[in-house]
């Protein structure tokens, strides 16, 4: 069993584990790449329009995030009109405090245990309409909570509480954060699987992946899925081929590849277990290129 081994080079974290599934191994691959928005869509420009808010003012607050994280992503214009591009919505709060207080029984005597609880969540929705009608929508849920406990007082309990400012600011950056990635293209961390095979080849090609020298992983898969006599070494150097193409954000030459590799060896599960998420984010790269077309 080989030993787990990590390196941190700039964003990105490498980490080859040697699993087993059956009788089959994979290196794991983890890289930032830029991926494409959840809903699909890529417009280079949009307007954020102030949401609405159960809560005074905390809808513009929102918006200003949102806008903020928009840009930081660097791929929209979050304050430009001139699709007609316009993100419109609402953002409502719910909160909630309890304390109460339990008896411990102990050899030395009972005392009292006393317990505070503060909880803060919110619901944003959002539309996204060109020349007035509506492209895409979408909903996301956050909740904080804080809960201790002292054995003073329920006053000191629940002075250790994290404050509703605090709270409400960590809710804030997450639904902003979400619903950004829902808006427009983003770095995202993920990780891949590079299989092994009979060919130490292909371990030797996964190992120069772990060090970002992907080109050089490539062709060494490459030159194996064209030169092995083992079949299933040619579809494991091809689906390897894939994924490091998915590493480089080539998301259409990613699903073909992995879909080859599917079709020089059916047997292998690990292949097939490959697919549906390399064909998800082509099938989002596809509609960012349609939208690209027709903006």
């Amino acid at each position: 069993m080989k030993a787990m081994m990590k390196s941190l080079l700039g964003f990105t974290v490498l980490a080859a584990t040697l699993l087993t599934s059956g009788c089959a191994f994979y290196t794991e691959v983890g890289s930032t790449i830029a991926a494409p928005s959840n809903k699909g869509i890529n417009y280079k420009q949009m307007e954020v329009s102030n949401f609405s808010s159960s809560e005074k003012s905390k809808g513009p607050v929102f918006s200003k995030m949102l806008r903020s994280k928009i840009r930081e992503y660097g791929y929209v214009d979050p304050a430009n009109k001139g699709l007609g591009i316009v993100v419109t919505g609402e953002i409502r709060w719910d909160k909630d405090e309890s304390t109460w207080q339990e008896e411990v029984k102990s050899d030395d005597g009972n005392y009292f245990r006393y317990y505070a609880k503060r909880t803060r969540s919110a619901t944003v929705t959002y539309a996204v309409t060109k020349n007035g009608r509506e492209v895409t929508s979408g909903n996301y849920f956050s909740q904080s909570n804080s809960e201790h406990n002292d054995l003073d007082s329920i006053g000191a309990a629940h002075a250790k509480l994290q404050g509703w400012d605090s709270m409400n600011n960590s809710i804030l950056e997450d639904l902003s954060v979400r619903v950004a990635q829902d808006l427009t293209p983003h770095q995202k961390y993920i990780t891949v699987r590079l299989l092994s095979g009979d060919d130490e080849s292909i371990d030797l090609a996964n190992e120069y992946a772990q060090r970002q020298r992907y080109d050089q992983a490539y062709a060494m898969f490459q030159q194996i899925a064209q030169a092995s006599p083992n079949v299933a070494d040619q579809a494991i150097a091809t689906h390897n081929m894939g994924m490091i193409k998915f590493l480089e954000s080539e998301f259409k030459q990613a699903y073909q590849l992995i879909k080859k590799a599917n079709v020089i060896d059916p047997k292998n599960m690990e292949i097939l277990d490959s697919i549906p998420m390399v064909e998800n984010y082509f099938q989002m790269s596809k509609k960012h290129d349609e939208q690209i077309k027709t903006a």
